[in-house]
This record gives structure tokens, C-alpha cells and sequence, in this order.
């Protein structure tokens, strides 16, 4: 039976715009798991008082403690909680890591990239709504509604447009009954945002990747019992094959990611996966092939683009990392992670991706009311290298050509936009809109350097006039190119047909 209901504190400490994060140390419950430093409040504390004391114990550090920020009652398998979390500085001390295995500053931005505790995902989730509220300078984008849709979150995509943003634009510049078309769909999630909310929706993309997580996203199995009844059936397929599967052929660089026999599991999951065009349960595996954590099949890994992380996480001191990974159960708790906040969703509206090329598909006799689409501008992101190793399961082996043609140069990109806004001139009507989502970034046209923002407005004046430009601010480890930090916000260029 559940204990009771333990009092225990947190420290939301606060430099500047970062707080801190600790990471839980390996021999622990919740092993490398990332959390907010704290602890048990002793009987005749005060949570003032205990929050003081558990930060001179763990982090050698003195502590001005502040306002509640947040309270949340969480029940894990061995304790039930009642978590409160305060803001907090640092009044004297440099923190030390004499219980914790790392300590991080991150932006509220950057909780994406590291895995918390459970209890504190209603924190995490305040934490980048508050963020919305204060930074965020869209012509006044308005209050941004706190949304969860798991579904955005069955495999990683770098540069993604954020949902509630996706959201926002449908409400706002759709009418019931519009068709939302997105022509460079990514990771699908203007597609996936604008069938919850009852529209027909169509896009296609020219990358690989892109084109299976969206149908993903779009064709989820309706009901868990059915995933897990699948689950079954194909790990019985897959590891039947996996017992004589051949690795003899695979590239030593995907190699040296996976235990052998990890590797062999996965490329026959995958082959069956493709084979039974079970899109949404090959999506969960292609979110789970690299990282660290223990969720995931790879060796220790980056999640985004792949890096072996083996020199942080040395195999002679963490050798668990480093173990074969039964697929099968790894695949089970993404599938069963992928329904835990699903909105309703009406299978009857009909939804369509392509794997086409936005400047050659065919649109005869066909009318998008409301166009949305984040275009990939003037290679600020590698969408193909950052995702090699998840194309090359798929079957794409040369990332290099892809990237040519999914991370356009300046003038291919402009070429590119040129030919697309007479094509989308055409199925659309006067009144109709285009919202462009472009990096705020300058670049020589025509005698000068203009903003990016306002080549798309030129490019486009012949058919379309402009309505409204918002500014957004966008977390830079999620939407530059590695070393670059110029781009420090999107522009939102909204067009109305003429």
C-alpha cells in the first residue's frame, strides 16, 4: 500500500534568464534523470527552511529563497508526493555536484533537451508557458493557449514549429471548413494541429524522414489496446528474423552506435514496420533509435543529430549504457507515451501527405484556402545530416544529395519561393491567406541587403498583399546551424490572396 503523502521541496534557482538543473546520480530511484534540486521536509521545518538546508547539502551553497512558483502532488511507484517549488537565488556559494551527477543553466526554452522527473513536468509546463506570456512579441500574438498533444512528440525534428504556435495561426486565419495545406510539412505538425481541430488538411516534404513522421502523426492507431496487440504481433516477427538477420553490410559508422544484437532487432522491426505501413508505431521507434537516456536504443547518444556521446559516458563507468536493449519493451513505453495527452481526433477528416517536391506537385482544379508553412530557409538547418542515422534505416543512405536539395542555398531557396507563390496563386481565392514562418536573418537582394521578411513580401506582391508581420522569439539550439547566432527570432509574414 502507498505511503502517506510526503512533503518535499524544490529550488528553482534562478541566474539571470537560466535556472538550474541537476542531473540524479545513476544509483539512485530515477536514475539520470533530470530534476530540480531539493528534498524531504524534516518534521519541525518550515519548506523555507528545509529548501535551505538540502541546498547546503547537496550543492554546498547558501540560499535566498523566494515566492512559490508552483505546488503539484505526483505518485510514483515507491512514494507519493506533495512537490512545492520555489524561485530562489544564490546568496553565497559556488554550486558543487557532491550528490548529483551533472548540473546544468538552461533557458526555459531548452527543457525539451533533457529528460526531468515525472513530478516535474507541471513546472516544466509552466515554465515555457510563463515564457510565451513574457517574450513572446508576435503584433501581439495574443495569450497562447497552454496545449499538449503527445502525438507532436513521437520522434525529434530540429527546427519544428512550435504546436501552440500552429494552433494559434489555424484558429486565428482559418474559417471552419477551410483546407490547411502545407507544402513543406517537416515534422507535420501544422497538418497535425489543423485535423484536431476538424480541418481537412494535405503537404508534402521532400525529406524522407519528414514524409513518415507526418503520416505518423496523422494515421495514429486510434485505440492503445490495438497498439499493444500489435506490438506483439511484430516482436514475434522481428525477433523470429533477428535470430539469422546479417549486420555484415551495414555501415561501420551505424554500428557504432547500437549493441549488435540491438541493431539486429531494430533493422527487423523496421523492416516489418515499412513492410505493413504501420506508420505511427515506426514513427515511436524512429523516436527512440539515439540518446542517452534510458529510454532509447542506442548507445550513449545526442537526440537530435546523432553524436556518440562515449567520451562523457565512458563504458568502463557506465557499462549499462552499453548493454543489448530488447526493442520490443523500449518500443512499448514510447507507444504507451504517445497516447498519454492525444486530443480528440475525428478519423473521418480527411488527411494527406506526399513525398513531393512543393514546386512541381501537381494542384490542378484544387482550392487550400489557408496556406501555413515554415519554408526551409537558406540552409540554416541541415534537416538531412541532422537526421542521417534515422534516414538511413529508412533506407536513404545519402544524406549529403538530400540535404542539397531539402537545405536550399540563397538563391536556389529564392528560386524556390519564386515558383511557389505562383503555383499557390492558383488554388487559392481572393481573401484566402499564406502565413510564411521565416528566419528573421538579412541577405543581399537586388542593390542591398534586405531582411528575409521582406524578399518574401516582394517575391509574393504580385498575387498577394501583406496583412500582418509578427516577430517570435525562438530558442537558438533548436533553429541555427551549429556555431551560428544570428537568427534570434522567426518572422511571421501573414498574406491575404488579392
Amino acid at each position: 500500500m502507498m505511503s502517506n503523502l510526503v512533503e518535499v521541496v524544490a529550488a528553482l534557482i534562478w541566474d539571470n534568464d537560466k535556472f538550474m538543473i541537476c542531473q540524479r546520480p545513476a544509483n539512485k530511484a530515477r536514475a539520470l534523470l533530470w530534476e530540480f534540486v531539493g528534498g524531504k521536509v524534516e518534521p519541525g521545518e518550515t519548506k523555507e527552511q528545509a529548501l535551505v538546508r538540502e541546498c547546503q547539502e547537496e550543492l554546498s551553497i547558501t540560499l535566498s529563497v523566494g515566492d512559490k512558483f508552483m505546488e503539484v502532488v505526483h505518485e510514483y511507484p515507491d512514494i507519493k508526493v506533495n512537490l512545492t517549488l520555489f524561485n530562489a537565488t544564490i546568496a553565497k556559494g559556488i554550486p558543487q555536484k557532491l550528490e548529483h551527477n551533472d548540473i546544468k543553466w538552461i533557458t526555459p526554452q531548452e527543457t525539451s533537451n533533457y529528460e526531468f522527473c515525472p513530478a516535474d513536468e507541471g513546472f516544466l509546463q509552466k515554465l515555457k508557458f510563463n515564457l510565451a506570456e513574457e517574450k513572446m512579441d508576435i503584433l501581439s500574438l495574443g495569450e497562447m493557449e497552454s496545449y499538449q498533444n503527445s502525438l507532436n512528440a513521437l520522434s525529434p525534428y530540429v527546427g519544428k514549429m512550435r504546436p501552440n504556435l500552429a494552433r494559434y495561426l489555424i484558429k486565428k486565419y482559418s474559417n471552419d471548413g477551410d483546407t490547411i495545406y502545407d507544402p513543406f510539412a517537416g515534422s507535420g505538425t501544422v497538418l497535425l494541429e489543423g485535423w484536431v481541430l476538424g480541418h481537412t488538411v494535405i503537404g508534402h516534404d521532400l525529406n524522407y524522414y519528414a514524409y513518415i513522421l507526418t503520416l505518423g502523426k496523422l494515421n495514429p492507431i486510434e485505440d492503445f489496446k490495438d497498439a499493444e496487440r500489435k506490438l506483439i504481433k511484430y516482436k514475434r516477427l522481428a525477433e523470429k528474423k533477428a535470430k539469422t538477420y546479417k549486420i555484415d553490410d551495414i555501415p561501420e559508422w551505424v554500428k557504432s552506435f547500437y549493441d549488435h544484437e540491438t541493431l539486429k532487432e531494430i533493422c527487423c522491426w523496421i523492416y516489418y514496420l515499412k513492410q505493413k505501413k504501420e506508420w505511427f508505431l515506426l514513427s515511436c521507434l524512429l523516436g527512440i533509435l539515439h540518446h542517452q537516456r534510458p529510454g532509447f536504443l542506442s548507445y550513449p547518444s545526442s537526440h537530435g543529430a546523432p553524436y556518440l556521446r562515449t567520451s562523457k559516458y565512458p563504458e568502463t563507468l557506465y557499462p549499462e549504457m552499453y548493454q543489448y536493449k530488447n526493442v520490443y519493451e523500449k518500443l512499448y513505453r514510447k507507444v504507451k507515451r504517445s497516447y498519454s495527452h492525444i486530443p480528440h481526433l475525428d478519423y473521418t477528416v480527411p488527411r494527406k501527405v506526399m513525398l513531393k517536391d512543393a514546386t512541381k506537385v501537381s494542384m490542378n482544379n484544387q482550392h487550400y484556402s489557408t496556406i501555413i508553412t515554415s519554408p526551409p530557409y537558406m540552409k540554416s538547418l541541415t534537416y538531412a545530416r541532422d537526421n542521417r542515422l534515422r534516414l538511413w534505416f529508412l533506407g536513404v543512405c545519402d544524406w549529403i544529395e538530400l540535404d542539397k536539395r531539402i537545405s536550399p542555398e540563397k538563391n536556389m531557396f529564392i528560386n524556390t519561393m519564386k515558383k511557389c507563390f505562383k503555383k499557390w496563386a492558383k488554388v487559392q481565392h481572393t481573401g484566402d491567406k499564406c502565413i510564411i514562418v521565416i528566419g528573421d536573418i538579412f541577405v543581399k537582394y537586388g542593390k542591398g541587403r534586405v531582411s528575409l521578411s521582406d524578399v518574401m513580401i516582394d517575391l509574393s506582391k504580385r498575387y498577394y498583399k501583406c496583412l500582418e508581420i509578427y516577430q517570435d522569439p525562438i530558442p537558438q539550439i533548436k533553429k541555427v546551424v551549429k556555431g551560428n547566432t544570428n537568427i534570434k527570432r522567426e518572422i511571421i509574414i501573414v498574406l491575404e490572396r488579392i
